[in-house]
């Protein structure tokens, strides 16, 4: 009888302490999440309108405007001198096939080219007086032009000269991508061009589609591939019809759109969700790019440069492994918009929740409590930055970074 009461008392102990054990261990879960982190506005050259950006390292870029201006930084970004090229005409389009070797394209036929990484720019001879807007190069390593009144020019390199090939329409063609066997599609001005074997001759049979008004709707292929304007097989991946569009870049599943009123829009998952960067002008943004992976950029009218910092962060999330807590395993947590100016809201399926925002030097800015599943907070005494916003309810607790910014 002894031994039974031992063996039960032995037994309620170890249950005792397991079930403690359970009822203590936390488990930490790590998210990594890449958010918008800084937005930085300046002018460089307030009466220039700038029409493309380029980059051809970390630290080395290009930005080309009206009246022959051209701008170049050594520095990522952190200043830009502006010097005239020997033209008064718009230069639209700038593109490095090498960090040496460049190229620009601009109005009545204008194309400059570099060999020495932008000391010097020749101009060269091209048997056309139409407006040129975009420049690239296919798989094959060719170069091709883009512009007004169906303009489509390659560079042949044997011969050191431009050839035009002829479209069937004269409406200005903005951007272009040729593929390695020679297949080519145009984008431009309500119309679709496409050509097979446009490597092999100057004078392929193209044929033209009208698309639809492209206002504020950004299409995709089915590849995956972005375009301004539609065509068969495509699919909505945005649509706006309060926002016109200039220009949209990617880089791995970050995408960038900029068009009219400062517009500028991104996406961080490959376009399935877009949010607005909140950019403080309201010039017209006309081109994208990236620098590296963690950095974007747009330039607009009247000298207008945006540079777009971008972080990855680890979240860690505390779960302990009780009863209690496994009712909120799926704590979800929204705080829209990012980047904000005068409020921010967050979003929760949680009720009874704590809220903490501290700032990035860690000072605690506010300490709350809400009941709401949707609770708004005024930010407009919060000094422009980057702020961490805490959700806790028992041991579980959210972090994310909002970006507080000024309208100026």
């Amino acid at each position: 009888m002894m031994i039974q009461q031992k063996n039960l008392l032995e037994k309620t102990k170890w249950t005792f302490l397991l079930t403690f054990l359970l009822y203590s261990i936390t488990i930490q879960a790590q998210i990594t999440e890449k958010v918008l982190s800084e937005i930085d506005v300046k002018t460089i050259e307030s009466e220039t309108d700038l029409h493309d950006i380029t980059f051809t390292s970390e630290n080395k870029g290009f930005i080309v405007g009206e009246k022959g201006k051209l701008a170049k930084t050594e520095n990522a970004g952190n200043s830009w001198t502006v010097e005239s090229l020997k033209t008064r005409k718009n230069l639209n389009a700038i593109y490095f096939e090498t960090p040496t070797k460049g190229w620009i394209a601009g109005d009545n036929g204008l194309v400059l080219s570099t060999e020495d990484g932008g000391q010097t720019w020749k101009k060269r001879g091209v048997s056309t007086r139409a407006c040129l807007y975009d420049i690239s190069k296919d798989e094959d390593g060719k170069i091709w032009i883009t512009g007004t009144s169906g303009t489509l020019l390659s560079y042949d390199v044997t011969k050191s000269k431009w050839v035009k090939h002829d479209v069937s329409t004269n409406a200005t063609l903005y951007t272009v991508n040729i593929k390695t066997n020679g297949t080519a599609s145009a984008y431009g001005e309500e119309v679709y061009l496409s050509a097979d074997n446009l490597n092999e001759s100057t004078s392929s049979q193209i044929y033209t589609g009208s698309t639809k008004d492209a206002t504020g709707v950004i299409l995709s292929t089915q590849s995956g591939d972005i375009i301004k304007h539609e065509e068969t097989e495509v699919q909505t991946i945005l649509s706006n019809n309060t926002k016109s569009y200039n220009d949209i870049t990617k880089y791995d599943a970050t995408l960038l759109i900029v068009g009219t009123e400062g517009t500028l829009d991104y996406s961080l998952d490959n376009g399935d969700d877009w949010s607005d960067a909140m950019v403080q002008t309201s010039k017209d943004l006309n081109e994208t790019t990236f620098s590296t992976e963690n950095t974007g950029w747009a330039v607009g009218d009247e000298g207008t440069v945006v540079k777009l910092s971008f972080e990855s962060t680890a979240n860690t999330v505390n779960s302990r492994l009780s009863q209690e807590d496994n009712s909120i395993s799926n704590f979800e947590l929204e705080i829209t918009p990012n980047p904000t100016s005068h409020r921010m809201q967050i979003i929760t399926n949680q009720e009874n929740y704590n809220i903490i925002i501290r700032d990035a030097l860690g000072k605690l800015v506010l300490e709350d409590t809400s009941t709401d599943l949707k609770k708004i907070i005024s930010v407009t005494d919060y000094a422009p930055g980057m702020y961490f916003v805490t959700i806790q309810k028992n041991a579980t607790k959210i972090t994310k970074r909002v970006v507080v910014t000024r309208t100026k």
